[in-house]
């Protein structure tokens, strides 16, 4: 890897950026041809050096979110990042054995025929081993196959090897371990090797990424680069080496990569079709995230849970997440709708404000506020976590606005254009209530709602209450069919559609392209290889765990948690390898 810093370092940087890529030219083609075999080999050793820097890597990651101080924090970032990557690798081992032999030999995977005539297949569980899991076994999650196309799995690994591709890619601000998984998708889903470049944010935290990862880099697959330079930036993207971009980040970036810095050029170039981007570009570009609450007659069980669920997704990490909710959606006659939000704003009461870690939140939330309709804003003040680490703004109290819900083909208002379609990646909230004659019209309304009038189609979550599933099947049926999001996720955080074994992670699959990009093009985790997916349909129960709770509300002492997260990763042996790591 390396590391540099001004524009004297430019000639410098150049050097060793065309090192980098003289080495990953080289290796393409090999790794393309790579036996699966090999690559398991590679995967496994990667996934043994999780293990070795658990508290050191926490640290970090709580460091640079200004939580250094706050061991809840700590032990987060010590639990999250290697669990989840862990899991991943473990799937990806399980699909890549099944195809070591040159075919699948998965057990067929379950298919049914919605009454719109899509395909849509079972994902998940599809093991006994994924039935018994404590968290996500009582999941059920189904991929929707693209219209007109085959349910059919692993061209991409089945195909002799091609020329073999360069990847470029540029990792995530928010959180770390988002980039890590980006590195090893392109590697093992796609089968290309790989530069990265971590945000700036996450640069430190990166370099214990870089160790976890070093199996590839010693074999000549993996080059990661530390720049904050935008011209260095460029100089990676636009490299000749370069055969393929991926990003996680915002629509104005991706767009400033691929049509260039100023509106005026972009224009220009979009009128022209000229894109300053030659290569083909994969994305995942955020979204305003809806939650959809359902009616029903809902136990005070029912409602403590997914007010928590609510909490958790609104204010994880400062709520600068691309799947952190943006829009609650609730039935207007729902007679239980202001319980629901008492207990919601009982629980912010009760959750410290984080520091302002990442760059240009105070902005967004100042642009959210002044649009919000001040006459429906309510700020929520609990007292700050202490940080650790000075930031441009201090930690900004919770908002909450309600919005009159858009009936069809009225004109927006300027409060509702901006809460409605522009993305915050702040700790804010709007409310919405639907009027409808009954549950029926109200699943529909939400459906058309989220559709056409909210920006992004990263994710959504659905809270489906067992009354609805079993007094309008078919109306519930079809708004898990109709919506128009990557991850629709039935009764918890849409979060486990990145987390779930072979779920998809990404935009739904509409057509979209880099003239008008949306929330990205192109989907990870996709480890059972379908072939041509469109979007991913998890379903639990309304009190389930498919979303660990925060670390606060586990009632685990923190001293546990560097065990806990070693025996999850490797047994009995994880825990001692735990308990002497760095």
């Amino acid at each position: 890897c390396m590391q540099t810093s001004g524009p004297e370092m430019r000639t410098q940087f150049q050097q060793e950026l065309d090192e980098a890529f003289t080495v990953l030219s080289a290796h393409k083609l090999q790794w393309a041809g790579l036996a699966i075999t090999e690559k398991i080999a590679i995967l496994k050793e990667i996934q043994g050096r999780l293990v070795d820097n658990l508290h050191s890597w926490g640290r970090a990651g709580a460091e640079l979110r200004g939580l250094l101080n706050d061991h809840f924090a700590v032990g987060d970032s010590t639990l999250v990042t290697p669990v989840v990557l862990s899991t991943y690798i473990g799937v990806l081992i399980g699909t890549l054995t099944a195809a070591a032999s040159g075919t699948f030999n998965l057990p067929p995977l379950e298919t049914r025929t919605t009454p719109a005539g899509q395909l849509v297949v079972k994902v998940h569980p599809c093991t006994q081993r994924e039935k018994n899991n404590p968290q996500t076994g009582s999941l059920l999650a189904e991929m929707y196959i693209q219209p007109d196309k085959p349910a059919s799995q692993g061209a991409i690994l089945l195909q002799k090897a091609s020329k073999g591709q360069v990847a470029a890619l540029l990792g995530a601000g928010n959180l770390g371990f988002l980039g890590v998984k980006d590195v090893l998708y392109s590697l093992f889903e796609v089968n290309q090797v790989v530069i990265f470049k971590p945000h700036p944010l996450q640069a430190a935290w990166h370099k214990f990424a870089d160790y976890v990862l070093e199996p590839l880099s010693r074999r000549g697959y993996y080059r990661s680069v530390y720049t904050e330079s935008v011209d260095e930036t460029q100089a990676m993207l636009y490299h000749k080496g370069v055969d393929h971009v991926h990003m996680t980040g915002g629509t104005p970036t991706h767009d400033a990569i691929v049509w260039g810095a100023s509106p005026e050029e972009q224009a220009t170039r979009r009128a022209a079709n000229n894109p300053v981007l030659k290569v083909p570009i994969t994305s995942e570009l955020g979204c305003v995230t809806p939650w959809i609450v359902t009616s029903g007659v809902w136990t005070d069980q029912q409602l403590d849970a997914q007010a928590l669920d609510v909490v958790q997704a609104l204010t994880y990490n400062n709520s600068c997440c691309c799947n952190a909710i943006k829009i609650l959606i609730l039935p207007q006659a729902w007679p239980q709708a202001d319980e629901f939000l008492t207990k919601i704003k009982q629980l912010l009461r009760g959750t410290p404000l984080m520091p302002a870690f990442y760059p240009n939140v105070r902005q967004r939330y100042d642009d959210w506020k002044k649009q919000a309709t001040q006459g429906a804003l309510e700020v929520i003040a609990p007292l700050a976590v202490p940080s650790s680490k000075v930031f441009a703004s201090e930690a900004m109290p919770y908002l909450i606005q309600e919005l009159p819900f858009p009936e069809s083909g009225t004109e927006l208002s300027e409060s509702q254009r901006y809460a409605f379609k522009e993305e915050p990646f702040a700790p804010v909230l709007t409310v919405v209530r639907v009027p409808a004659a009954d549950d029926s019209s109200f699943m529909q309304k939400a459906t058309h709602f989220c559709n056409h009038n909210l920006w992004g189609t990263l994710s959504c979550t659905v809270l489906l209450h067992p009354d609805m599933e079993r007094d309008y099947p078919v109306a519930a049926q079809q708004m898990l069919d109709e919506l128009q999001y990557g991850s629709v996720v039935v009764n918890t955080w849409s979060a486990a559609g990145y987390s779930v074994p072979h779920s998809t992670w990404g935009a739904y699959n509409g057509g979209q392209t880099t003239h008008d990009i949306g929330s990205g093009l192109g989907m990870i985790n996709n480890t059972q290889f379908i072939d041509f997916p469109q979007k991913t349909v998890i379903k639990g129960p309304l009190t389930g765990a498919a979303v660990s709770k925060p670390i606060s509300k586990m009632g685990l002492p923190t001293w546990a948690l560097k065990p806990l997260a070693g025996f999850l990763l490797g047994g009995l042996t994880g825990v001692v390898r735990a308990l002497w790591s760095k």
